[in-house]
């Protein structure tokens, strides 16, 4: 039956067929199961050390425990947090809403008071706090807002396009993003791709295209700075407050005299164990 598992597993997995064609389960592994506005994440203790094939099993929706991402959260002596987020494909890079859910894990397993938290992420050292399964992280804007092709390009820690558009239910979201994320100017790691719209009231809605996920998210931190950053690119010169509803639930992006914060909710799920195959 293993050997079975193993074999769908790689034959959905190409970047593993390399691996031998069998293995043995040999290490019990336990987790803690968090989710941001939809985004779900495995996190574990920093002092474990996992195999990229190791990541992409446990990320894998189908064979292991299935997710947006893992993360591998510590403290230091000094108190500080660390957070190294890992794609579904096992590359690295920052996660807003990951980073968020990465807060709330600190409060609830390394004795945290969520009040006033520092972490250093993969760009970078970040303020945020946690309170009541809501947790806000200062964001780190590394480009201007750029004109590109029929899109607009910022970085917000991760590599986003966004375009702004009438109809966001009626959008083949999978079609319309290759263009962007495979764009020319983004290799070789490409890009993440968004889509919003305003609503009535003011608020943005969005649907994001997440590269390393290969698919779309329920939501994405980053992705939902990089719009709002687009849509108040006349003014960024002024505080504002922006709602945005992503698929998942409803964030929001604020500007102040400290700096551009992502506020959402950081929701424990479960804990859980599983038996990792040696891969």
């Amino acid at each position: 039956m293993k050997d079975n598992v193993q074999r769908l597993f790689l034959s959905s997995n190409p970047q593993l067929n390399n691996v031998k064609p069998y293995f043995c389960f040999f290490m019990t592994l336990k987790f803690s199961k968090y989710q941001g506005a939809g985004n779900d994440f495995i996190i574990v203790n920093d002092d474990m050390k996992l195999t990229e094939n190791e990541i992409r099993f446990m990320c894998d929706r189908h064979f292991g425990i299935g997710s947006d991402g893992l993360m591998f959260v510590g403290k230091s002596e000094n108190g500080k947090l660390s957070v190294r987020f890992h794609n579904p494909d096992a590359s690295m890079s920052f996660c807003g809403n990951g980073s968020r859910c990465a807060m709330a894990f600190a409060v609830h397993n390394l004795g945290c008071s969520g009040d006033e938290m520092i972490f250093e992420g993969f760009d970078g050292e970040h303020k945020a706090n946690y309170r009541d399964g809501y947790a806000h992280i200062e964001m780190h804007i590394t480009s201007e807002v750029e004109k590109v092709d029929d899109f607009y390009f910022v970085n917000t820690g991760a590599p986003h396009a966004v375009y702004q558009v009438g109809n966001l239910e009626e959008l083949k979201l999978k079609e319309v993003a290759f263009n962007a994320r495979n764009h020319s100017k983004f290799q070789p790691i490409g890009t993440n791709v968004n889509f919003y719209s305003e609503n009535e009231d003011g608020s943005l809605a969005i649907r994001t295209f997440e590269k390393g996920v290969e698919d779309e998210t329920l939501a994405c931190g980053t992705g939902i700075t990089a719009c709002v950053l687009v849509h108040h690119s006349q003014n960024l010169d002024k505080e504002f407050e922006q709602v945005v509803h992503a698929k998942g639930g409803q964030t929001s992006v604020v500007k102040n005299a400290t700096g551009i914060w992502l506020g959402g909710p950081a929701l424990h799920v479960f804990e859980g164990r599983i038996e990792l195959p040696q891969l």
